[in-house]
């Protein structure tokens, strides 16, 4: 029996993106994995083509959707600290996904998160914060 509601979880990871369709009480009703493809730039860099990234996505969600069903929630993941530049009138994308496990920072001058032991500091140079309690992050953010 097809349920009347359902949940759609969709996470895009660096090697794969996934989208399920979840019963009301977490039950797996559908899932899909469609394998991602990294690029890397002449210079290195390891990167996401965002158009890809987006078409990837819409396939595994089309391939999970039921229409038959109504989304009551969905939810989204994604790669850790990636990020994209839009352009601000045209919601175009400006550059590519660099992914998390960007590998092509010069050697010597790389800052290793292990290297920088307070997590207030390290957390504006690296995007990790280790189990930072959030009360003094937003304070050191708010002022």
């Amino acid at each position: 029996m097809v349920p009347k509601a359902a949940i759609l979880a969709v996470d895009i990871g660096t090697t794969h993106c996934k989208a399920g369709l979840f019963a009301l009480d977490g039950s797996a009703l559908k899932i899909v994995t469609h394998p991602m493809v990294a690029l890397r730039a002449s210079t290195g860099e390891a990167y996401f083509d965002p158009e890809a990234l987006w078409a990837t996505a819409a396939t595994v969600i089309r391939k999970v959707a039921d229409k038959a069903v109504t989304i009551a929630a969905i939810g989204i993941a994604s790669m850790a600290e990636t990020g994209l530049l839009v352009d601000r009138r045209t919601a175009a994308a400006r550059s590519f996904f660099g992914p998390w496990f960007h590998t092509a920072a010069p050697g010597p001058g790389r800052t290793e998160p292990q290297a920088i032991p307070n997590p207030l500091e390290r957390y504006p140079k690296t995007g990790l914060p280790n189990q930072i309690p959030s009360a003094p992050l937003a304070k050191g953010f708010i002022g």
